[in-house]
């Protein structure tokens, strides 16, 4: 069983709710990381002070006491130098300090001044007196449940060397991070939360034109096609739509009414010869008659029942057609040799009328269905043929024709008469369709069912061909281009 597909609503709300967490989600971040490093660089820089406080009060204490190159210190030295110290760090709170000889002999010797509450783990970066320090090169450790960060510098005091061990209590900046963190994110959820509300309120008002669109067409029957949606107050990304929607309209109409034109024309094409038959057979019910009358009345029938039969073959034939399911055997065919041999068969009709047929010019051979094609063209001669007046001229005009790198083939059959209407040209090709609708058949004319030229044009586009006509005040001409085969030197 296949997903339903979600809403447009839903999903643009889905996919804005997405790119908005991920932006919030990213400023969070962007901040906590711009405050830690504010409280790195502060440590750093308050660090750097106290180095240098406790650098200054240490040398002073040397100038005054004269304390220089007598490592290690006795008592009184300390206590001299611890009152120094903690005046120094009575400056600074959270900060915890040991000053070390490097170059005592005893542990116990070595410790010349500590403050704070840190312990120092053994792996803490080291720099030397006069570096730089940077938030990068501080440590971070804990010591009982408290957070550090410090770092180890080395520099010179009563004209030794001594290590000087630096820390900063975190908790407060941990305990700030803590509460700033908790504080952001209910900002950020806040604001989150009320921008999907807006974003979800702003997509259904942005989608008001689409449904309100979308009950007009729904209130657009078989019968309502004739109507068309207005594209004065529709949004301009509506419009594209608006215009398909109502030229798909056009194309609906226009089939529903060649479809009711078509099946008005079914019903009056097959009741002429049904109703032809149902007289002719009453009248001959209607008394006693001669053998011969009976076998014309044979006759008569057998010819209306043939055209009915021709008529539904057509028709089969055309809807086959349609739907791409007519069978096609292609050869090479030469246009010249099959004009020549459809004049032939076109030359007793042609002579009861007092037409001549007149073939000119040269054209590429074309793939075609031999048969197909000779039924295309013999429905136009037939056409042509019901159109000319005595005495008159059939012209069959062979052309080559290049478009776009491709050769084609072009056939013009051109017919003096009567000058076709401009509006009823486009309308020709169609079933059923008279340009003259008083016109009556004519004895022993072809495809004369209204359905001849349709084939033709079935045909021809079966073979990736066109078909076109055109109508002046002296002659008609039907024009066929059919593609020349691939194979034949240009």
């Amino acid at each position: 069983m296949s997903k339903r597909p979600l809403s447009l609503q839903l999903r643009t709300a889905l996919y804005t709710g997405l790119a908005i967490s991920l932006g919030l989600a990213l400023l969070v971040s962007m901040v906590q990381h711009s405050i830690r490093n504010h409280f790195a660089e502060q440590d750093s820089q308050e660090l750097t002070l106290l180095a240098t406080a406790i650098e200054a009060a240490s040398t002073a204490v040397t100038e005054h006491t004269h304390l220089s190159h007598r490592l290690p210190l006795t008592a009184a030295g300390k206590q001299q130098l611890a009152r120094a110290l903690d005046q120094v760090m009575s400056n600074y709170h959270g900060l915890s300090v040991q000053l070390l000889w490097t170059q005592a002999n005893q542990p116990e010797d070595a410790l010349l001044y500590h403050a704070g509450n840190a312990s120092w783990p053994d792996n803490l970066p080291m720099l030397k007196n006069g570096q730089v320090i940077h938030s990068a090169q501080l440590q971070e450790w804990n010591f009982e449940g408290r957070p550090y960060r410090g770092l180890v510098l080395t520099t010179r005091l009563f004209g030794t060397s001594v290590s000087l061990k630096m820390a900063s209590d975190m908790s407060f900046h941990k305990r700030f991070l803590d509460q700033f963190r908790s504080t952001l994110w209910l900002i950020v959820l806040s604001i989150g939360s009320l921008t999907l509300i807006a974003v979800g309120f702003a997509i259904h008002q942005g989608l008001a034109p689409l449904r309100q669109l979308s009950e007009e067409i729904g209130q657009i029957g078989s019968d309502q096609l004739h109507q068309r949606l207005a594209e004065d107050h529709c949004p301009p990304e509506l419009r594209p739509l608006i215009q398909s929607f109502n030229e798909m309209l056009e194309r609906l109409e226009d089939g529903f009414e060649r479809l009711s034109n078509y099946s008005a024309d079914i019903a009056h094409e097959l009741r002429t010869p049904l109703t032809n038959l149902i007289t002719q057979t009453q009248v001959m019910l209607s008394q006693p008659r001669q053998l011969q009358e009976y076998e014309e009345l044979i006759y008569s029938s057998l010819e209306e029942e043939e055209r009915l039969a021709r008529m539904v073959s057509d028709m089969l034939w055309l809807a086959k057609a349609d739907n791409g399911q007519q069978a096609m055997t292609p050869v090479q065919v030469q246009l010249a040799d099959e004009l020549n041999e459809l004049f032939e068969f076109f030359e007793a009709l042609a002579d009861d009328h007092q037409i001549t047929l007149q073939l000119s010019g040269t054209a590429p051979d074309v793939l075609a269905d031999r048969n197909m094609l000779r039924r295309a063209i013999s429905n136009l001669l037939s056409n042509a043929l019901r159109h000319t007046p005595a005495h008159r001229n059939i012209e069959v005009k062979l052309e080559q024709l290049q478009k776009n790198g491709v050769r084609y083939a072009r056939l013009n059959v051109i017919n003096p008469g009567k000058p076709i209407p401009t509006e009823h040209l486009p309308h020709l090709f169609e079933r059923f369709y008279r340009a003259d609708p008083s016109r009556q058949r004519q004895p022993g004319s072809l495809e004369s069912n209204g359905l001849g030229l349709a084939i033709s044009r079935s045909i021809i586009h079966l073979h990736q061909g066109w078909i076109s006509v055109s109508s002046s005040q002296r002659e008609t001409c039907f024009t066929v281009t059919l593609p020349a085969c691939s194979n034949q030197p240009g």
